[in-house]
């Protein structure tokens, strides 16, 4: 990053080159992806007697548009779509690799979830609704299947059920 200086509490999570899709154009572009901003700086091309500039364009992680509390970054091959509150930002790499590496780092940065806490929210949210539709206590189920084992625990269960309580 030429032109750009980080704030004190700033840290860098990803850098690469990227090719960023403007009008039918390839940009080549260094990315940034700190823990507050994205950060995108474009070398001007040098003009007749013009000095090459750098364009730095930073934007705030705030910004990445979000539809139900996910962020608006999709992948597709080695490109990645971002939308941003006033535009939207369609950059290239030259890898899969660090196109997944970077959507890894932005959605955790936007979400302040990792994949694996994201992962287990979901993984949880399925068992709650399998508890609430199915009325099966997941967690008593899984202690029995361990302590017991599988067929000695349904045998359990399925005679408790079939069983006629003397009164």
């Amino acid at each position: 990053m030429k032109t750009y200086q980080l704030q004190p509490d700033e840290v860098i999570r990803f850098q690469a080159p990227v090719f960023q899709l403007k009008e039918e154009d390839n940009i080549p572009t260094d990315l940034t992806l700190t823990n507050l901003n994205f950060i995108f700086v474009t070398e001007r091309k040098k003009f007749l007697w013009f000095k090459r500039k750098n364009r730095t364009v930073v934007i705030p992680k705030e910004q990445v548009k979000r539809y139900r509390e996910l962020p608006e970054i999709k992948q597709t091959d080695t490109s990645v779509k971002i939308c941003f509150a006033k535009e939207d930002c369609v950059i290239v790499f030259d890898n899969k690799k660090d196109a997944r590496n970077f959507v890894i780092n932005a959605w955790e940065i936007v979400t302040g979830k990792t994949v694996f806490e994201r992962n287990l929210d979901k993984l949880k949210d399925a068992l709650d609704l399998v508890d609430e539709k199915l009325h099966i206590n997941i967690a008593e189920l899984a202690k029995g299947a361990i302590t017991q084992g599988v067929s000695g625990f349904i045998c359990k269960k399925a005679m408790d059920l079939f069983t006629f309580k003397k009164s």
